[in-house]
């Protein structure tokens, strides 16, 4: 698992304790988390990575899996390093 892989896991670990996180391919599905988690997530994310989400990506496959929340930050990075 690559480092930032570990620090979403951290953050998400935050949100449910007990989740396991690693071995599910749909936190929604598998009830890991719900809709006012992912608020809280989203939110925790933010101030992590230093990023901006936006509410148009704000949907449930940004944040059913640790590989598609990475994805969502590489992508976020990227477009604050190219508006910095």
């Amino acid at each position: 698992m690559e480092n930032l892989d570990k620090r979403v896991l951290k953050v998400l670990k935050i949100i449910n304790s007990i989740g396991n996180f690693e071995n599910s391919n749909n936190f929604l599905v598998d009830g890991l988390v719900d809709s006012l988690d992912i608020i809280r997530l989203i939110t925790l994310l933010e101030t992590e990575f230093e990023i901006s989400i936006n509410a148009l990506d704000i949907l449930p496959e940004n944040f059913d899996s640790i590989k598609n929340i990475t994805k969502l930050i590489k992508q976020k990075i990227a477009i604050k390093k190219i508006y910095k």
